[in-house]
């Protein structure tokens, strides 16, 4: 079976179809014919769906399905750390205020990221419970399933330090190789909710009711490794959305091989992948303020 479907996408060029499809419900950048990456992912997903026809997999209405084809879930706990470490220096004295410090997780996938901050947060302050909320945003739900249940196996966890690793505890397995779950204390701290980033491009001064606005700009802003699959036009409204909700003074996290591009004005870099949002900066549009 796994040979039919390689050789139907691979030698019909019906894959350039799909690659279309997904890349415009995406608003990725073209997706080439033989992506062998996208083949690969077609195959896994129309093995685990039953589907028997590619035209089953080319329906506009199937979008979110779509999505998870190309969605990246593939991360680890403590995934470049320099990103941890800097943001606890920088929010060093905020974390004995009152006012919980608010952190995005923007592109939280199946939750390693959040819970990487979290446990950076209850380590810092420990005994102490840190007065952080978390709020983990993804738009693949089977990856915020995953994120809730918050159960990962050893290969999730093979960068985490050795400090760290006490928050996790050894997760119940009936078959197969063992797992790790988060400790309440970590999971306690993060929620997860769906929304699609691009939202932010077109819902302007509104914020997204899952960005729980009333009660302030976030502190923090990780949105790693996701920005890249996006075409120029999308990174640049994404990140206008983003700086218009980091509190100034703000971080904001990119992946290490993501640049601003030409929304480079909103932000003051500060390391590598690490910008700030300028405490004075021209505002170009109504701010969202506190």
């Amino acid at each position: 079976m796994v040979a039919d479907w390689l050789n139907l996408l691979t030698d019909t060029g019906r894959i350039a179809r799909v690659a279309s499809l997904i890349a415009d419900s995406l608003r990725l950048p073209g997706l080439p014919e033989g992506n062998s990456f996208l083949a690969k992912r077609l195959i896994r997903f129309v093995q685990v769906h039953g589907l028997t026809a590619l035209d089953e997999l080319i329906d506009a209405n199937r979008t979110d399905r779509l999505r998870s084809i190309v969605g990246v879930q593939n991360s680890w706990f403590w995934r470049e750390p320099e990103h941890f470490i800097f943001l606890l220096g920088h929010l060093e004295t905020q974390l004995r205020r009152e006012q919980p410090l608010r952190i995005w997780s923007a592109a939280a996938s199946a939750g390693q990221e959040p819970y990487s901050l979290a446990m950076a947060f209850l380590e810092a302050t420990q005994p102490k419970v840190p007065a952080v909320r978390i709020l983990a945003t993804d738009l693949d739900a089977a990856a915020l399933d995953l994120g809730r249940r918050g159960v990962y196996d050893a290969a999730a966890l093979t960068e985490l330090p050795d400090a760290l690793s006490p928050w996790l505890v050894p997760a119940p397995s009936e078959s197969g190789p063992p797992g790790w779950q988060v400790r309440p204390e970590v999971s306690q701290l993060v929620e997860f909710k769906s929304l699609d980033l691009l939202s932010l491009s077109w819902c302007g001064d509104e914020a997204p009711v899952v960005l729980d606005m009333g009660k302030g700009l976030f502190d923090a802003i990780f949105c790693r490794n996701v920005l890249l699959y996006f075409a120029a036009p999308y990174r640049y409204a994404v990140l206008e959305g983003l700086a218009r909700r980091l509190a100034p003074g703000g971080l904001l996290c990119l992946g290490q091989s993501e640049t601003l591009g030409l929304a480079g004005h909103l932000f003051e870099p500060c390391g590598r992948g690490m910008y700030l949002r300028p405490i004075r900066t021209r505002r170009t549009k109504k701010e969202v303020t506190e």
